[in-house]
């Protein structure tokens, strides 16, 4: 089973941690802050509406904010 938890950041303050961009278009598709272990997506470009694999990979020491 797949949970899934989403909420509006309270903060609407502009942070640029990582970007996922599309490799077709180039249209900034989502800002990934913090990732612990592994997560694959499937994303639909907003622009070129082809869909995107994105493999995320992280650890304790990446993106710590």
């Amino acid at each position: 089973m797949i949970k899934i938890d989403t909420k509006e950041d309270p903060r609407q303050v502009v942070e640029h941690h990582k970007l996922v961009i599309c490799p077709t278009c180039g249209q900034k598709l989502t800002d990934v802050k913090y990732v612990k272990g592994i997560v694959t997506l499937r994303i639909k470009c907003r622009r070129c509406k082809n869909y995107i694999n994105v493999d995320l990979i992280g650890n304790d020491d990446d993106c710590k904010t």
